[in-house]
């Protein structure tokens, strides 16, 4: 299995966006739980135990200049580097490219 750029740990920006009308009503249902609380739904996943790869960005786009801000170090506008490594991954690989753009 390989997974492209996912929020493993959370994303800051869930974080920080979770009490904003708009965010709420674009993300849906789904997008709410995706936050770094450490009692929360993203890490009572916990790590994996079968063979996964994970590729994620380094590289934001320009419209995701704003999220890019709330994220620490490096990351794709969407989900930073660090948070996209999973505990039980066979591999992982940073490429230069923006969150919507690692899917071509």
């Amino acid at each position: 299995m390989v997974m492209l750029s996912p929020p493993n740990q959370g994303r800051e920006v869930a974080d920080a966006l979770k009490e904003n009308p708009f965010y709420q009503w674009y993300n849906g249902p789904a997008g709410q739980p995706l936050g770094t609380d450490p009692d929360g739904f993203v890490a009572g996943l916990g790590p994996v135990d079968y063979p996964v790869g994970v590729i994620t960005g380094n590289t934001h786009a320009l419209f995701d200049a704003w999220f890019s801000e709330k994220i620490s170090g490096d990351d794709d506008g969407k989900v930073s580097v660090g948070r996209a490594k999973v505990k039980g991954m066979s591999d992982f690989l940073v490429l230069p490219f923006s969150h919507p753009y690692l899917k071509h």
